[in-house]
């Protein structure tokens, strides 16, 4: 029986000294923190961690509280490690708190994640700034990860991934953007200024009344900015394409028309990935939906104008063309192009007449195909000369413009031979 008791005593006296040699640590780790000794408080973090198992929900919420001032001791100089070591030892205080009750370790945790989050926006700032996009993104993720209803740095961290040029990275980002259904509209508040009727925008609803009240502008009123669901939607189907995954840009593109199902460059997108794909039927039944939904886009005209005269349905390419010019007259591209589908008519021409001998009917064919063949070139070229006008250092508008002279004898050759050498030399310096 005495040497039960004497066991017994031992090993009440081994607790008591454990339990002492915690606090004692706990409190040196408490002076080493406010001291701002971050570096030894690491280093009695490592002693304390493998008696954690023995500590009660308090000390350990303590210990994870310091463990994660200690980490975030840099401030904006921290290391993203160190910024996600504090994130997760103020986490593990709110987990442990939620199991015994709040305390003030609850309270200084959330405190200390609020800051956190704030050192981690101004130290992804200065990555900008110094271009270290890939670290920026990465800060500015962790941020959300703080905050998850604050999705802005979501997106923006996807921003930096993208000025990075770390397509994988900005993938993750925009799919999780996606995901969650991050919109990105944001209250816009505006008024008018009285001096010089230009509408400008305010920070606050609170800044642009005052500027009312005090008669210096009119007109208050909110408008929402763009959604930026479809700008992620299309991020995420570009970097896919950019990876030659063709199969899941697809799924992508069918994802995203849940969300913009009438887009037009989301439709514009989806027509050129079947393109790249050679499915060309696809491509103009597409491109047809974008036409209808946006008549007066230009641009998407002249593409089909394009995809047309692949074909060798010139024809309907003009028609395109044509259609492009109408609704923006300063579209270069189109006129050009014009004048390469009616000079592609010269071919044949050139073709028969080396076909030809010297036989009478003969020569009055060829004299007929000769007069045909300047026809050609008289009615493409005021189609080169509103290229040129628009884009006076087009080499290729010009050199085929001289040529073109060259056989009609046009006086404005030479005007033309002086435009393309000054615009040859421009484009070798």
């Amino acid at each position: 029986m005495k040497t039960k008791v004497i066991l017994l005593l031992g090993i009440s006296l081994l607790l008591t000294v454990f339990s002492f040699g915690q606090k004692k640590e706990l409190k040196e780790l408490q002076k080493q923190v406010d001291g701002g000794d971050f570096s030894n408080a690491k280093t009695t973090i490592t002693k304390i961690e493998p008696l954690l198992g023995n500590m009660d929900v308090k000390s350990k919420a303590n210990f994870y509280y310091l463990k994660g001032k200690a980490a975030a001791g840099a401030g904006d100089n921290a290391t993203i490690a160190e910024l996600q070591e504090a994130t997760d030892a103020y986490n593990q205080v709110i987990e442990l708190e939620k199991e015994s009750g709040k305390s003030k370790y609850d309270i200084l945790a959330r405190e200390g994640l609020l800051q956190l989050s704030n050192t981690l926006v101004n130290s992804a700032i200065k990555d900008q700034n110094s271009q270290s996009y890939v670290d920026a993104a990465k800060k500015l993720y962790l941020g959300y990860k703080i905050n998850p209803k604050d999705t802005s740095y979501l997106y923006f961290a996807a921003a930096n991934a993208v000025n990075a040029k770390d397509n994988d990275l900005a993938l993750t980002y925009f799919e999780e953007l996606r995901d969650v259904g991050y919109d990105g509209a944001e209250k816009k508040y505006l008024a008018t200024d009285s001096k010089t009727d230009e509408v400008a925008e305010y920070g606050t609803k609170q800044e642009r009344d005052l500027l009312v009240k005090a008669g210096t502008h009119y007109d208050p009123r909110e408008e929402w900015s763009e959604s930026r669901k479809a700008e992620i939607a299309k991020n995420i189907i570009l970097i896919y394409l950019n990876k030659n995954e063709d199969e899941k840009a697809i799924e992508a593109i069918e994802k995203a028309k849940q969300i913009t199902p009438n887009d037009a460059s989301l439709m514009q997108t989806e027509a050129n990935l079947y393109y790249k794909l050679d499915n060309v039927d696809k491509y103009r039944e597409i491109m047809k939906k974008v036409v209808e939904t946006n008549p007066d886009n230009a641009e998407v005209q002249y593409n089909l104008g394009v995809v047309a005269g692949q074909l060798g349905e010139i024809e309907e390419s003009n028609t395109y063309y044509k259609k492009a010019i109408e609704i923006d007259p300063q579209y270069a591209s189109a006129y050009q192009n014009l004048a390469v589908n009616i000079l592609s008519e010269e071919a044949k021409i050139v073709d028969e007449m080396n076909t030809l001998g010297n036989t009478k009917v003969d020569n009055a064919r060829y004299e007929e195909l000769t007069q045909k063949r300047k026809d050609v070139y008289k009615t493409a070229a005021p189609y080169l000369e509103k290229t040129v006008a628009i884009k006076p250092k087009n080499v290729d508008a010009l050199r085929t413009l001289m040529n073109i002279y060259t056989q009609l004898e046009d006086p404005r050759l030479s005007e033309v031979q002086a435009q393309l050498e000054a615009a040859e030399t421009a484009a070798s310096e």
